[in-house]
């Protein structure tokens, strides 16, 4: 049973984060519509047109040499077929998280550069393992990716000098980010994260991993999906991208790693598919500063 103070604390993130703004109509409007499986291009397209920023995204990323096609595309209903649903509402999904935020005035106590660089990072290895584990859609994992850390942001938005003041003690102590964010907040960033999402209309497919990437149980509803966030988030920050000097990982089997989350494949095999999808980082990054 929650204790008065552990609900106080609930209640003060809640209240915090629910000044954070929400998502544009437009997104929501299409976010409903990819989630409706009666839905078809057209109804996307003639939401997305709406938004000059987002269709022109869209547009470019069905042409870029990752989706692209020979004689280009010129039309976003095409786009959407070209791309299919899961990886629009992915970029819409993105662009928009990183449109607010970017938006954010005041004190950063995370080097948000970094903060992207981790999540798409973390996206792209979620997409290689899903496309792995074959049974899960790779456009929702990737989109798992790169908002898995968005409680952070909302925290340091809601709460700058209290979550400032938390990623210097982390810092000093050693500490697991996530350990100090539960022993001041109630919850940590992940917890707060799919909070946010679930205001904004995010499907809990996504919303429960996130939830769930710094701990879940075996009786987890999406348990695949938050296994192989979890292994992502690890596989970045083990090639050095740490948000923050508290974070530390311990070395680790990659290969028996691979094998608990159902993978079979070598080393040198994962090592070579995220090779190739990691020179799509940039595009990525180039997409949603655009």
């Amino acid at each position: 049973m929650e204790s008065p103070e552990l609900k106080a604390k609930y209640r003060y993130v809640l209240d915090g984060i629910s000044q954070i703004p929400s998502l544009p109509t437009v997104v929501s409007k299409i976010l409903g519509i990819i989630n409706n499986p009666r839905a078809g291009a057209d109804d996307i397209a003639k939401y997305l047109e709406m938004d000059v920023g987002l269709a022109g995204k869209i547009l470019r990323l069905a042409n870029s040499a990752y989706y692209g096609v020979p004689g280009g595309i010129t039309s976003v209903n095409r786009a959407v077929v070209q791309l299919g649903f899961n990886a629009v509402s992915s970029i819409v999904v993105s662009a928009s998280v990183f449109s607010l935020f970017k938006s954010s005035s005041g004190h950063h106590s995370m080097n948000r550069v970094a903060f992207w660089r981790h999540s798409i990072e973390t996206a792209l290895y979620c997409r290689v393992l899903a496309r792995l584990a074959e049974h899960l859609d790779a456009e929702i994992a990737f989109t798992q990716g790169m908002l898995h850390d968005i409680g952070a942001l909302a925290l340091e938005t809601a709460f700058p000098a209290e979550y400032s003041g938390l990623i210097e003690s982390a810092r000093k102590t050693g500490t697991p980010l996530e350990i100090c964010e539960r022993e001041l907040f109630g919850m940590d960033h992940g917890q707060v994260g799919s909070r946010l999402l679930e205001r904004w209309g995010i499907p809990e497919i996504v919303r429960i991993p996130v939830a769930e990437h710094h701990g879940y149980n075996n009786s987890s509803p999406y348990l695949p999906y938050t296994q192989i966030l979890e292994l992502a988030n690890d596989i970045s920050q083990s090639k050095g991208s740490l948000l923050f000097v508290s974070q530390t990982i311990a070395s680790f089997d990659l290969q028996s790693r691979l094998a608990r989350v159902g993978i079979s494949v070598t080393t040198e095999a994962f090592a070579a598919l995220c090779e190739e999808e990691m020179k799509r980082a940039q595009l990525v990054m180039n997409l949603l500063r655009s």
